[in-house]
């Protein structure tokens, strides 16, 4: 069995969030979130933060790019 990954979407009075989410291999009882925060406006923008989870390897800017999108996508919600 593989980790999986998805995308919980969460709504409000206004707004739809995003969160990409992980079930390890090794625990395949319960959802994690990605790097532990990932609250995103945008779909896109979870699916890359689980594709760059996914990799085994990344990089230092891949990792800041991934907090920075996630903190623009935030500010940018509902508008």
């Amino acid at each position: 069995m593989k980790t999986q990954y998805r995308i919980k979407e969460h709504k409000d009075d206004k707004t739809t969030f995003f969160e990409a989410q992980f079930k390890p291999w090794w625990f395949p009882f319960s959802w994690f979130s990605c790097y532990g925060f990932n609250t995103c406006c945008y779909y896109e923008t979870a699916m890359r933060v689980c594709e760059l989870h996914s990799e085994k390897y990344f990089t230092e800017d891949e990792l800041h790019w991934v907090i920075s999108e996630i903190d623009r996508s935030f500010d940018n919600c509902g508008e």
